[in-house]
């Protein structure tokens, strides 16, 4: 647990800079578009609409936690953009966490922060932080990996787990953070 504690601190200091980045990319159509930015959602249509509603055509995105997770930051911190960073920034460390937790029952807290620290820092994560619109990556990982974490029985071990049928990795693959899913406990 040490170890995973000291993971985190590096990573929140690491990361601390993103307070100061800003509205970059999608951030500016989902959070400050003039009348379709999370200002003017309501729940309702949060839970009806398409994430890119407000463009010519349909993306087929529907993220409708991530978009309430915005409509907190919204409450909270206006458009203060440092206040939604942090909130990205929480996330992360909740999936760093649970990936620490979850792998430090199965396999030990040296090879558990390890992989913590690989997830942690790899620069293709690092999206998922800088760009608030891509908070749903760490949202997601840090609720499926609570979610086997409480799956797995406390006496599991590395003996128990093995890899998924092959027609189950696939749909993890959609996204480039759910490598970390593809380990299954029985």
């Amino acid at each position: 647990m040490r170890l995973l504690l000291i993971i985190l601190a590096i990573t929140a200091a690491i990361y601390a800079p993103v307070i100061n980045l800003g509205f970059v990319s999608d951030d500016n159509g989902l959070i400050l578009h003039p009348t379709a930015g999370i200002a003017g959602q309501t729940v309702a249509s949060i839970f009806t609409s398409d994430l890119w509603h407000f463009q010519e055509s349909q993306s087929g995105y529907y993220r409708p936690f991530m978009m309430l997770s915005l409509m907190l930051d919204h409450l909270l911190f206006g458009e203060w953009a440092g206040g939604y960073h942090l909130h990205s920034l929480l996330w992360h460390l909740g999936a760093i966490f649970m990936l620490g937790q979850l792998l430090g029952r199965l396999f030990g807290p040296v090879r558990a922060a390890v992989a913590a620290a690989v997830y942690a820092w790899h620069p293709l994560v690092s999206e998922t932080v800088c760009f608030i619109s891509a908070r749903n990556d760490s949202m997601a990982l840090a609720l499926g990996l609570g979610a086997v974490h409480l799956a797995v029985p406390l006496s599991a071990s590395k003996t128990d787990c093995g890899w998924p049928p092959p027609w189950q990795p696939p749909p993890c693959c959609q996204k480039k953070t759910a490598w970390s899913c593809w380990a299954c406990c029985h």
